[in-house]
């Protein structure tokens, strides 16, 4: 699925912890003032959520931009609509844009009706167009334990989800096999989701950007090019799988994660991976909203006779499974049994 999914359910998730007291309450640190933000927002107590943003707008400036938009959801819950517009031209103002899929959704209708919302959302917009031309991409190596630099290393290349990082992503895309065999490079796109977060969608730009850091990993270590794996999670699989199909990598197989099905899949893509003997792994529930899409990706896999296994996990829609490393470990194994 689209980052915009990531982005608003992360905010929600944000947004609903708050423990209010009716009477002004000082924070001594950001985490206890967001606690309290979402305990009230799971309670709909959304006066109480709305004074304590407002108050400490200024003394966690840091985090204006995350503060105004939840104000801005509470202002909105409240139905106080201008309100809401006015603190996130306040946002614009002092420096900050926000998520460009931050206000989809029906929640915002009301907003969308505003002369001066629609404004807003221009500005935002032209904010984070010109923020874009400084972007750039960046890539974090993790070495195999006991590493060898005159020794060949097969390699995982790791894509993050669309408003992801490479900070975030690390955390979560691991395994005992990646940590211990591999040469890993978590790659993290130039293209922007949010202030500090970022996207897959122009696959073209995704593809030379991974094939810039492919050639500058090669000039530094010994890479094994038998043993080459790509893969990541929901923008970050569908990454990994259009560029495995244009071919400029020589990857031997791929592991993803609720992936969206690129435009460049095809019968003549599935049956040129056939050709090269690629084995890959489809993660994905019943919850996640483009399981169709996964399943008739996996269907053309097995019509093809290709080597493939599709892997379903617990409904918990789109998202990471908590074994997500042994399911990594588990198709690394696949991948390798040729």
């Amino acid at each position: 699925m689209k980052s915009r999914y990531l982005l608003i359910t992360g905010v929600f998730l944000f947004i609903s912890s708050i423990y209010c007291n009716a009477q002004t309450k000082n924070y001594s640190t950001y985490e206890a003032m967001r606690n309290d933000i979402v305990k009230n927002f799971q309670e709909e107590r959304f006066e109480d959520a709305a004074k304590i943003l407002k108050e400490n707008l200024e003394i966690f400036s840091e985090k204006l931009e995350a503060n105004t938009y939840n104000l801005s959801l509470c202002y909105g819950s409240l139905k106080q609509y201008n309100k809401g517009v006015d603190i996130l031209m306040y946002g614009i103002e002092n420096g900050i844009w926000y998520n460009k899929w931050g206000f989809e959704g029906g929640f915002w209708d009301e907003y969308k009706k505003i002369d001066a919302f629609r404004e807003f959302l221009k500005k935002n917009n032209s904010k984070r167009l010109e923020a874009q031309k400084y972007s750039k991409p960046d890539m974090l190596i993790v070495k195999p334990e006991s590493f060898d630099e005159s020794k060949e290393y097969p390699l995982f290349i790791a894509l993050h989800g669309g408003g992801g990082t490479i900070k975030e992503f690390k955390k979560v895309w691991k395994s005992d096999l990646m940590q211990k065999d591999y040469i890993i490079a978590y790659l993290q796109s130039s293209q922007l989701a949010g202030m500090d977060t970022y996207t897959w969608e122009d696959m073209d730009l995704a593809n030379a950007e991974v094939t810039a850091a492919f050639k500058k990993i090669q000039s530094e270590y010994l890479i094994d090019t038998t043993e080459i794996i790509i893969g990541g999670f929901s923008a970050g699989g569908m990454t990994s799988l259009d560029i495995l199909i244009k071919g400029k990598i020589p990857i031997s197989g791929f592991i993803i994660l609720v992936p969206q099905k690129p435009e460049s899949f095809s019968q003549k893509s599935v049956e040129n991976m056939k050709s090269k003997n690629i084995r890959g792994t489809i993660i994905s529930n019943l919850k996640d909203p483009r399981y169709n899409d996964q399943r008739f990706m996996s269907e053309l896999f097995k019509e093809k006779g290709m080597q493939y296994q599709f892997i379903e996990t617990p409904a918990i829609g789109h998202w990471f499974p908590e074994n997500l490393s042994e399911l990594i470990d588990q198709s690394i194994l696949f991948t390798r049994n040729k």
